[in-house]
């Protein structure tokens, strides 16, 4: 669950996403409508993406008598419930709609060896047969 989005500071806002989980990833979707993918850039930490740029107005030079689009800088952050793995995440921005793929780490798998001790008359002296864990973590 994403928590209520809070303003981002002075002079900020913050664009609304949605966050969906996937049984290998997080996917994140955010709205830029007027935003260039020039003007945007996405941070990936260990549990946390950070959102942030800057929108133009889409007219300059005119008196408004009325501003209602958002525009200036933005940032969010979303915090994640577990980690990813931040060197195999992209983004893409079509349409004004920022998406943001964010593997999720896979279950770690440990090769640990066993040694096989038979009985002294057996005739083996330490065999060793592998074994496969594996630590999925929860999952």
């Amino acid at each position: 669950m994403i928590p209520a989005r809070s303003h981002p500071g002075p002079g900020l806002w913050s664009p609304p996403i949605d966050l969906y989980q996937t049984s290998d990833s997080y996917e994140i979707y955010a709205e830029l409508p007027g935003v260039s993918a020039d003007d945007v850039e996405v941070l990936v930490r260990e549990r946390s993406v950070v959102i942030r740029g800057v929108k133009h107005r889409p007219v300059q030079g005119l008196s408004a008598d009325s501003v209602e689009i958002e525009t200036g800088h933005f940032r969010r952050v979303i915090h994640l419930p577990e980690a990813v793995t931040a060197e195999t995440s992209s983004a893409s921005l079509r349409d004004g709609l920022l998406v943001i793929h964010l593997p999720r780490p896979g279950p770690r798998r440990v090769i640990v060896p066993v040694s096989v001790h038979g009985p002294p008359d057996a005739g083996r002296d330490g065999d060793e047969t592998p074994l496969e864990i594996d630590r999925g973590e929860g999952r």
